[in-house]
């Protein structure tokens, strides 16, 4: 056991003493910027009636959530009076096929005791065509009136259809963002009643250019974020293939995906995120600044290059573009 233990302890510093050596590389030169806006309702409606009447009750204010009860209930006497017609009617139809149907077999049963008469020679070709005339003429009787009844069982259920558009109904859960009609006035189809919005979900609209657009692109598919300083995960819900010729930024559209804060539109989005800009990256530990004149030196050649720091990244200062460095240029730490 005690041979083993030795060259497993030499493996292990030598691994230690590997991982220590720190590779000094020039990078592509990026800043971290905060893309910012404004959340706001995932869909909205304008509400509007599509029949005329006086309104009854209004039942939701705004900012109410909108729950079981209508927006609001419009006055459904007339459309009442014309139901209950139409049910009356339907009624005394129904009464009268009875009456039809009952006739008409009577006079098939009649038709076919002349029939069998006329055929022994014991009737008359004239009393047996008046026999099958008049049958005729009850079965179409009863037709019309099968037609008439069908016509009336459509009038009711548009009937009852327009008494449920009476009562005007929004999706549960949104929230009444607007309202223009009180009790009492008459309202009239397509006029606009109020607004409804659904905050259960909330997006961002933004304008990005194109950096921008390519640093969230290359995000995961959901990525963090924060609403009013509060964490929170969102994701690319919506991108515009147009383009602003004008500011030259493209439009998209943020969905937040998890949040536990209010739902309310104006709340303030913010989406840290790495772009490119002018320059490059150099590792603060391969700089010098004697004289406080930065410089690096190149590890392939030995070559001391000065650099013009214009920003900081972290473990890294930005410097001004300098031809004899590049993006994954080796340096050497000077002493």
């Amino acid at each position: 056991m005690r041979r083993l233990l030795v060259p497993v302890i030499t493996v292990l510093l030598l691994t230690g003493v590997a991982s220590s050596e720190e590779r000094l590389v020039t990078l592509e030169a990026k800043k971290e910027i905060t893309i910012t806006g404004y959340t706001r309702k995932h869909k909205s409606m304008t509400i509007s009636s599509e029949v005329s009447g006086r309104t009854l009750r209004v039942n939701y204010d705004i900012g109410d959530v909108i729950g079981g009860k209508p927006f609001i209930e419009i006055d459904t006497t007339f459309v009442d009076f014309g139901i209950d017609s139409t049910e009356t009617a339907i009624d005394r139809l129904e009464v009268s096929l009875k009456m039809a149907d009952s006739r008409v077999e009577y006079l098939e049963g009649e038709f076919k005791r002349i029939d069998t008469l006329h055929k022994g020679d014991r009737a008359t070709g004239v009393r047996r065509d008046a026999a099958a005339q008049e049958l005729e003429q009850a079965r179409l009787e009863r037709d019309a009136m099968m037609l008439e009844l069908d016509g009336l069982l459509t009038k009711l259920d548009e009937l009852t259809e327009q008494k449920a558009r009476h009562g005007i109904y929004l999706p549960s859960g949104w929230v009444l963002t607007g309202r223009t009609v009180e009790a009492g006035e008459v309202v009239s189809p397509g006029l606009p009643l109020g607004r409804a919005s659904d905050f259960r979900k909330l997006v961002v609209p933004l304008s990005v250019s194109a950096d921008e657009f390519d640093a969230i692109a290359s995000l995961p598919e959901e990525f963090p974020s924060t609403v009013e300083g509060m964490p929170v995960r969102a994701r690319v819900n919506r991108v515009n293939p147009e383009f602003d010729e004008a500011t030259r930024k493209r439009s998209i559209e943020i969905l937040i995906t998890q949040y536990e804060g209010p739902r309310a539109g104006g709340l303030r989005f913010a989406l840290p995120v790495e772009v490119s800009t002018e320059g490059i990256l150099v590792p603060r530990a391969a700089i010098t600044e004697r004289y406080k004149n930065p410089r690096v030196k190149v590890k392939a050649t030995g070559e001391v290059v000065p650099i013009l720091i214009t920003g900081e990244s972290g473990d890294y200062v930005i410097a001004a573009e300098e031809p004899r460095l590049s993006p994954g240029t080796e340096l050497s730490p000077l002493k």
